[in-house]
């Protein structure tokens, strides 16, 4: 069994696993937290404010 700071391919693995774990959690709680706000349309735009081009 490897000691936790000795290099070995099971603690890089472990190391790579966990960030690719933390990134799509952060990833999906901004999105959770994005839609669940309300903010789920950038540009909210009435049909009365929308001008034809002439």
């Amino acid at each position: 069994m490897a000691r936790v700071r000795e290099f070995c391919a099971a603690n890089i693995a472990r190391l790579v696993l966990s960030i690719v774990i933390l990134v799509g959690l952060l990833f999906g709680l901004g999105i959770w937290m994005f839609y669940s706000a309300g903010n789920g349309r950038l540009v909210d735009q009435h049909p009365q404010a929308i001008v034809p081009a002439k």
